[in-house]
């Protein structure tokens, strides 16, 4: 069971609108709706259990070819969420030009909050502005999951060998380009 505090409702929204999309895709391994609802002002959605550990617990136990299986297979995920037909899940939709932009001006405002030379910080901003396909003006929105982290990713250990067994949380998906993901 997830519960969405009342300060929570954009989350719960894009979980609850992206879960009931994807009930019916699945080979995702995800977390499946099973129901969903409201008590006293709190959201809530009981979900399936996905099987695995997150990715942070187990890294260091990982090699070069667990690490290379577990990124292939998260970019198989991606893709089926990038195929997922978004009818009905334009209440996640974004202006996806400003948002890049908020993007771009907070990995600014960090690398000069960290203290990083003026130097990196206007190669860093020079690199951003320079990623062209994530300011394409006409481009077919997908469903992203916007939240691809080691602590989303869980893996299992099978015959000796880390593979992908799950990818949890969808409370920051949105529609938008098929490259934020990456």
């Amino acid at each position: 069971i997830k519960l969405f505090a009342p300060f929570w409702q954009k989350d719960s929204l894009s979980e609850h609108l992206t879960l009931s999309k994807l009930t019916k895709y699945h080979e995702l391994p995800i977390s499946h709706k099973i129901a969903d609802g409201e008590i006293e002002g709190w959201q809530y959605i009981i979900i399936e259990a996905v099987e695995g550990t997150p990715l942070n617990k187990v890294r260091e136990q990982l090699d070069f070819a667990d690490i290379e299986r577990i990124v292939s297979a998260c970019g198989e995920v991606m893709a089926m969420l990038h195929s997922v037909d978004i009818e009905g899940l334009n209440e996640i939709a974004i202006n996806w030009h400003e948002f890049v932009e908020n993007q771009i001006q907070n990995c600014i405002h960090n690398a000069i909050e960290s203290g990083l030379d003026d130097i990196w910080i206007q190669s860093l901003y020079e690199s951003a502005k320079n990623s062209s396909k994530l300011f394409e003006m006409n481009f077919k929105p997908v469903l992203l999951n916007a939240d691809i982290t080691d602590e989303h990713v869980l893996v299992r250990k099978i015959n000796g060998k880390w593979s992908l067994s799950g990818l949890i949380d969808f409370g920051d998906a949105m529609l938008g380009h098929h490259l934020y993901e990456f």
